[in-house]
């Protein structure tokens, strides 16, 4: 029996250290403005008390620690790390509360030991006397319990085991190669080349017209040029005895001119039609454009 009771008490300290090691630790609350150390001490104790379920080191522990190792007024940056490396903790929580006559804000967060930030509250304690703010701040601080714990349980679990490699299996021989395939000739596929497109040839109808209308109207118009000016009739010395004269010389005139002009006409349009078939075709494009004093009709193609 009296060597059971030393076994028991060594059995509890090291339970007693296991459970320190994987509780989390409230640091002390900044005050905005700066207020009295009692009001802080109490502010600090609430939060504490708040996340006793996700299980927290005593706050006046927790500032008795951190004071020993010159850390204060430690809401974010680098100390908070710190922080939780001089507690063991595998989380923390930073707190910042600004003070306003009666009304108070919380500003909680929940910091992890490799300083990500897990989660915050925000929350107002509006016309709130000194002991309805620190209830209100510790039902605040108990909305980072859940998250708190699944952290700490995180940290609990052993890290995994890395198994040996497997040694690779030895490469089999490979098999002999194939003999190479017998290729046919590919059969031949006659290749017919497209029939040529037929052009349209406009100008050569409008050539082989305008030839038409210029040599009638030389054949018209060159014999009554001709006739103008002899007589109508066959008497003797007609130039005395008829009375009435040819007067062919207008409409004579006017035919030439359509049969000269027609078959120069044919001569351009024969050689449009032979420019159209010994070149490029482009595409005819028609536009119109606005003007200030009506519009202009745009027409583009080949002559």
């Amino acid at each position: 029996m009296t060597r059971l009771f030393p076994a028991l008490f060594a059995l509890i300290a090291i339970g007693s250290v296991a459970r320190s090691a994987e509780r989390g630790a409230a640091l002390p609350p900044a005050l905005k403005p700066a207020g009295a150390v009692e009001l802080r001490d109490r502010f600090h104790d609430a939060i504490a008390r708040g996340l006793r379920d996700a299980g927290v080191i005593p706050a006046a522990e927790t500032r008795a620690r951190l004071a020993a190792e010159g850390i204060t007024d430690c809401v974010i940056g680098g100390c908070v790390q710190r922080a939780a490396t001089v507690m063991r903790a595998p989380w923390v929580i930073t707190s910042e509360i600004q003070v306003t006559g009666k009304d108070y804000v919380f500003h909680l967060l929940l910091i992890d030991g490799n300083g990500r930030l897990e989660s915050k509250v925000d929350e107002p304690c509006d016309i709130c006397t000194v002991k309805e703010a620190d209830e209100a701040l510790a039902r605040a601080s108990a909305k980072l319990s859940a998250t708190a714990a699944h952290i700490a349980l995180q940290a609990e679990r052993p890290a995994p085991v890395m198994e040996a490699p497997k040694p690779k299996p030895k490469p089999l021989s490979p098999p002999p190669p194939l003999p190479p395939p017998v290729l046919s000739a590919p059969p031949t596929i006659p290749v017919t080349s497209p029939a040529p497109l037929k052009r349209s040839r406009p100008f050569l109808w409008a050539a082989v017209g305008s030839a038409a209308a210029g040599v009638v109207g030389l054949v018209v118009g060159i014999p009554l040029l001709a006739i103008d000016g002899t007589p109508t009739c066959s008497l003797p010395s007609p130039q005395k005895s008829c009375a009435n004269l040819y007067d062919t010389m207008p409409a004579g005139a006017v035919l030439t001119t359509l049969g000269v002009a027609g078959l120069a006409a044919s001569g351009v349009l024969f050689y449009l039609d032979y420019r159209s078939q010994h070149r490029a075709k482009r595409p005819m494009t028609a536009g119109v454009a606005p003007t200030l004093g009506g519009a202009i009709l745009m027409w583009n193609g080949n002559f």
